[in-house]
């Protein structure tokens, strides 16, 4: 039960990511096309403010609001698919793999795309923001499953287990240099000292071995 929940929220969020791009390039197009064009209906719908900062609407056209909301804003839009269908690829991996919690920080990348959805309160990315809340409930229900909360936690531990390794790993190296460098010096020095007197130092070093 708690897979299938898992894979649907996951694919909620990757039709609202198909959502902001299918809208981003939409206005994108319609801005560089001629007036009267079939997308420029579609973009005057897609990008209607039905909520938001009203000083935010494309419609109060400000000095700099051609640029933005025509060119900054859909791009903006079209990023937060690209990064958002980026993370349910990655999340279905993870699921595969038995692995249904999400990654750490992914719960708060999409809220502040929801943030900005309803600040800016334009019709597609309203829908986005509602089918990306609808995903979030259904991640927290995921938080019920005790085996995902234990496999979770083991991955975590796995993880900072293999993180001191490799930091211990790092020290002993370090150490290890340091302890050649100190008792046969650099491999340029041994070098300037010619092998004949490379190899009689090694052998007095051999002996007090």
């Amino acid at each position: 039960m708690f897979v299938a929940v898992a894979v649907i929220s996951w694919v909620i969020v990757f039709i609202a990511s198909i959502i902001f791009i299918v809208g981003g390039i939409v206005i994108l197009i319609s801005g560089n096309l001629e007036e009267g064009n079939f997308l420029e209906s579609w973009k005057n719908f897609l990008y209607n403010q039905v909520l938001g900062v009203k000083a935010l609407d494309p419609g109060t056209d400000p000095a700099w609001g051609y640029e933005f909301f025509n060119f900054i804003l859909p791009i903006l839009y079209v990023v937060f698919g690209a990064v958002l269908i980026s993370i349910c690829i990655i999340e279905f991996v993870r699921i595969k793999k038995r692995q249904k919690i999400s990654l750490p920080f992914i719960k708060v990348l999409i809220i502040l795309v929801i943030i900005v959805c309803f600040i800016f309160g334009n019709l597609f990315a309203i829908v986005s923001a509602i089918l990306l809340i609808v995903a979030l409930v259904m991640m927290e229900i995921i938080l019920f499953d005790v085996e995902a909360i234990n496999n979770y936690s083991e991955e975590r531990n796995l993880m900072i287990i293999y993180k001191e390794e490799k930091k211990f790993e790092k020290e002993v190296n370090k150490e290890g240099r340091r302890s050649w460098k100190k008792r046969f010096g650099t491999w340029d020095s041994k070098k300037e000292m010619g092998t004949n007197k490379y190899k009689k130092t090694y052998f007095e070093d051999e002996k007090e071995w």
